[in-house]
């Protein structure tokens, strides 16, 4: 494609990765200490009635994946929202506010890079094609994608159906307690050796690979590529 130049995940900067590694813990030790012992996050999406999701059915899903967390006693879960809302805009009421009161319900609705969510958390859900969960596909982090609209052309669709990708919610629960029961038998979230179909080069060197492009753009020299890859 002419009109698009491959650069790599453009968040995979191993000094900032480790930094942050301080944040993930604080809020994986907070969880665990309640007796958590496997942890689920969640990453919300944009909503409205003409796009895949709508406020109601946004609603309903936290209400569903908080019901399955509560019935299961060891496991707790992280929700990473886009704004601050109160619990009762954010799901069923009564259920989340029994995951809070035993310690298993741990709610993140400021500015926050979202591997800190996936670092700290066994499995991420993203809802949609989520930019959020990919980051976490992007370095190597368990992270799914529940797109029930989700176009078989999708490249997610293609390569990672059933693995990454989900649009049956009962087979993403399947999917997330084979996780839970057999962590290491498990590819469920993970890319593998495909993770160049997620991040093209998974070097970690996006930033370099902007300033080579943007040096060539100013000096007026983006028709010769071949130094770009």
């Amino acid at each position: 494609n002419e009109c698009v130049i491959p650069i790599g995940h453009s968040f995979v900067i191993k000094r900032d990765f480790t930094l942050n590694d301080a944040m993930s813990k604080e809020i994986r030790d907070s969880l665990t200490k309640a007796g958590a012992k496997f942890l689920i996050g969640f990453f919300d999406n944009n909503i409205g009635a003409d796009l895949d999701f709508t406020k109601a059915d946004m609603f309903n899903l936290i209400s569903d994946i908080a019901k399955y967390v509560l019935i299961n006693k060891e496991m707790a879960l992280v929700l990473k929202t886009k704004k601050e809302p109160e619990l009762k805009d954010i799901g069923d009421q009564e259920i989340l506010e029994k995951l809070k009161s035993e310690g298993r319900l741990y709610i993140l609705a400021k500015n926050i890079l979202p591997h800190l969510v996936s670092k700290s958390v066994d499995i991420t859900i993203g809802v949609g094609l989520s930019s959020a969960a990919l980051e976490g596909n992007a370095r190597g982090l368990r992270a799914v994608h529940y797109y029930p609209n989700c176009d078989e052309n999708s490249f997610l669709y293609e390569n990672f159906y059933n693995q990454i990708l989900f649009d049956d919610f009962e087979k993403l629960i399947a999917a997330i307690n084979e996780v839970y029961k057999s962590p290491s038998e498990s590819m469920v979230g993970l890319a593998g050796d495909k993770v160049t179909i997620i991040d093209s080069y998974a070097d970690s060197n996006s930033n370099e690979r902007v300033n080579t492009i943007m040096n060539l753009a100013l000096n007026h020299d983006l028709v010769n590529r071949e130094n770009l890859y």
